[in-house]
């Protein structure tokens, strides 16, 4: 379980902590839109401001608003890795690649869908 890895930290924390990392180059509101959260741009923006305070995200006061993750971030990213493989490991119990390789396909057709819809 995540909490008794690291006592402070929420699975959205999780989820966008470990985008970030993955993704560096994504503006706030494409990772608010690809990692699916069911949280309005507000609650996303909250939970980026909290992750500023504590110490897991350094964001830039420029228009662009860059958010990268700091050496703390990256520990706690180390540090909860094995309970991350072990969730993924769990959820993905008896599903087949074929499955995997549909269901990659489907998330990469909303990820376009999600794109194009902002021109």
């Amino acid at each position: 379980m995540l909490s008794e890895e690291i006592q402070d930290i929420t699975i959205d924390q999780v989820n966008i902590l470990t985008f970030i990392e993955e993704n560096p180059e994504l503006p706030l509101e494409d990772i608010a839109t690809l990692t699916f959260t069911d949280d309005t741009d507000s609650a996303i923006i909250q939970i980026i401001n909290t992750m500023v305070e504590k110490g897991y995200l350094n964001q830039s006061t420029n228009s662009n608003a860059n958010i990268s993750i700091t050496e703390q971030g990256k520990s706690v990213l180390e540090t909860l890795a094995p309970v991350i493989i072990k969730n993924r490991r769990k959820a993905l119990d008896d599903i087949t690649l074929e499955e995997l390789i549909h269901v990659e396909t489907i998330l990469k057709k909303i990820s376009l869908n999600c794109n194009s819809s902002k021109s």
